[in-house]
């Protein structure tokens, strides 16, 4: 948590006025509201929605409720809370049009919410900076953020879909706007599968219209189909703007099937719906579709006066497609009437305005139409010869095709004959090695089956010889009593460790002979109920010497009554070698704690030590260990493997947590009731 004198100091860095917190300009009204709410989140967020609600009418008091915003997270040294109040500012520039500031402040509290790792944030943050660069010329940063937005956020998350899909959409209409239709469509579909499950009706008819669009520029049939949806959800939510946007959209349509009439109709039927909507930044679209429209049904006054009135917004709006388009139809409009010079100028103010410069290909079509004023007539003629000798070329070539078709058909006959034959070679001499490799195999399979069987026989002997004496030896030591008078205390300090060593032969054996039976599949678990107390009594009785000398106290707690669903044996492995490493690294005179409880349909084992933990590779290599790693597996960690196999194979998992003591082990098993309820079923 950064000081908060610090957090001051980052907000001077980051341009705060602090001194301007003294003349806020917020109503009486809302002071007397704010001084009732007790919580500080509560006062920051009532601060952040009264400011949006202001920012359109009155930006004034907008911005001052945002410096109080800013004030008391400041005052309060939450990052969270500054990195808000920042936000919060960058949204409302945002709203006012000032993206550039917006941009800024976005770029100032994006390092705020990846400190405190706020993944939500982050990615609502990354799609707003886009936002500031998609109204600009610079559509690459705009996807960038876009896209980085997007593999931030978890469109499975429930918090983060929505963002994902707003991105995802915003995404796919800078796509369209490039006229890169199938990148467009994969992620409208994309958003669309979101909006859908969420039931947001204002972005499934977004959705629904741009892919409409991209439909229409790939001049698919089914284009007509996703904008009478998009009508038909914009009806439902009685959204003006949007109801227009999408006839407009639909007048398009039928302009491009040539029904020119009913295209008129529907876009001048927009036009009057986006009248009642001053400022919405679709006006200039409608007006030169309006253009193309009536110059379609050769109303060419009409078209003139809605395409002159597009370009007049040229210095209101960014966006210069709709201006080279207007250009292009008066340009279309002056030819038809013979004003070859002012179709020149408005052909000239097409290509400016559509690439930003006029470029070779451009200047090619200017200088086509200067030479038609002068040379319209030698134009036609040499047009004219221009096919005739097509023509004849199209003729002659015609011809030399067919020759060179019989010559090739000659050819292919006698090259397909070669690869034949080599073929045939190639495959006899591939059958005589594989035989050969088989046989080798063959050789090497049963050479291996001998060595496993010799192995087996090892393992079995060694099975017998060592277990046998070491299991004599640790009973003999049992016989001895825990305190003799007749012995010095030396004599019973060596006695002593002299079990505690037995006890570890004893263990590391049976864990070395079960791993190697365990990686042969020669261990076959029996799955039953087992009652866990019992158990865990048997294990701690046969530590008793180990426990005793190291003066450990053993805490149990849990229901006597709790079953489990296990193999008895393996289990038993586990919880020997996790009581016997706690006790082998546990300090003289600390507690190591035994707990079993039942959670939900599962039997849960605690055991939790003093011995300082274990690292962190470590724990990872046990709870998902490496099957490279068994050939170089090392008899230190012997014990923990082999628990980390058996619990799998008894459908269990753990998990390994250092404690600010030492380290804590969690078995989770099926419960031995849940278990034989489904046995019943199956």
């Amino acid at each position: 948590m950064l000081t908060r004198g610090l957090l001051f100091a980052i907000a001077l860095l980051f341009g705060f006025n602090l001194t301007v917190f003294a003349d806020q300009g917020i109503p009486d009204s809302l002071q007397s509201r704010l001084d009732t709410i007790v919580k500080l989140e509560d006062k920051l967020s009532f601060l952040r929605d009264q400011s949006r609600q202001f920012i359109k009418n009155d930006s004034t008091i907008a911005f001052s409720l945002n410096r109080m915003q800013k004030k008391l997270a400041l005052e309060s040294g939450v990052t969270k809370y500054i990195a808000k109040a920042i936000l919060e500012n960058g949204v409302l520039h945002a709203i006012s049009s000032n993206h550039i500031a917006a941009r800024k402040l976005f770029l100032q509290a994006l390092p705020m919410y990846e400190n405190i790792d706020d993944t939500l944030n982050i990615g609502y943050l990354l799609r707003n900076i886009g936002l500031t660069y998609s109204s600009t010329d610079l559509k690459d940063s705009a996807v960038y953020f876009f896209y980085e937005s997007i593999k931030t956020l978890d469109p499975k998350h429930k918090e983060q879909k929505l963002f994902y899909a707003l991105a995802a959409l915003d995404l796919a209409k800078l796509f369209y706007q490039s006229n890169v239709n199938k990148k467009s469509l994969e992620y409208a579909n994309n958003a669309l599968s979101i909006f859908e499950e969420l039931k947001d009706t204002y972005n499934i008819a977004s959705t629904y219209n741009l892919i409409g669009l991209n439909m229409m520029n790939q001049t698919d049939s089914s284009s007509i189909t996703w904008i009478k949806k998009a009508m038909e959800f914009s009806n439902k939510i009685n959204d003006s703007a949007m109801i227009a946007a999408h006839r407009a959209n639909y007048g398009i349509y039928l302009g491009e099937i040539k029904k020119y009439d009913e295209a008129l109709k529907e876009l001048k039927g927009a036009y009057e719906l986006f009248l009642r909507h001053p400022g919405v930044n679709y006006e200039p679209f409608i007006l030169m579709n309006l253009g193309l429209a009536y110059f379609n049904v050769k109303q060419y006054d009409k078209a003139e006066e809605y395409s002159l009135e597009a370009v007049s917004y040229h210095q209101k709006d960014e966006s210069n497609y709709p201006l080279s388009f207007a250009y292009h139809v008066l340009y279309r409009i002056k030819v038809i009437q013979k004003d070859y010079q002012k179709a020149l100028e408005y052909l000239q103010m097409h290509y400016k305005y559509k690439i930003q410069g006029i470029t070779l290909s451009s200047l090619q079509e200017v200088n086509a139409l200067e030479s038609d004023i002068a040379l319209k007539n030698k134009s036609k003629d040499l047009e004219n010869l221009e096919k005739l000798n097509a023509s004849n070329e199209e003729t002659l070539r015609q011809k030399r095709i067919q020759g060179y078709i019989l010559m090739s058909a000659l050819i292919m006959m006698v090259l397909l004959l070669l690869p034949l034959i080599y073929f045939y070679r190639k495959t006899q001499s591939a059958k005589q090695l594989l035989e050969k490799r088989n046989k080798a195999i063959e050789e090497q399979s049963l050479a291996l089956e001998a060595s496993n069987r010799t192995k087996d026989l090892l393992f079995s002997i060694i099975s017998h010889d060592l277990r046998s004496p070491a299991g004599n030896v640790f009973m003999l030591l049992n016989l001895l009593p825990g305190k003799n008078d007749s012995l010095s205390a030396g004599s019973m300090e060596i006695l002593n460790a002299t079990k505690v060593s037995v006890i570890d032969f004893r263990n590391l054996l049976e864990n070395l002979l079960m791993w190697a039976k365990s990686q042969q599949d020669g261990i076959k678990l029996l799955k039953e109920k087992l009652q866990l107390k019992p158990m865990i009594s048997k294990v701690i009785s046969g530590n008793d010497p180990l426990i005793v000398n190291k003066h450990l106290q053993i805490v149990t707690e849990g229901n006597p009554d709790i079953k489990l669903w296990a193999d008895s044996s393996s289990l038993e492995i586990v919880l020997r070698n996790l009581l016997s490493n706690a006790i082998k690294y546990s300090p003289e005179y600390t507690t190591i704690q035994i707990k079993w409880y039942t959670e939900a349909d599962q039997a849960v084992i605690v055991i939790e030590d003093e011995a300082g933990g274990i690292p962190e590779e470590v724990k990872s290599s046990l709870i998902a260990p490496k099957t490279d790693e068994v050939s170089v597996l090392s008899l230190q960690g012997l014990g923990l493997k082999l628990c980390s196999e058996f619990v799998r194979k008894n459908d269990g998992y753990w998990s390994i947590n250092n404690t600010p003591k030492g380290t804590r082990f969690m078995l989770y098993f099926k419960d031995a009731t849940q278990q034989a309820a489904v046995e019943t079923l199956n």
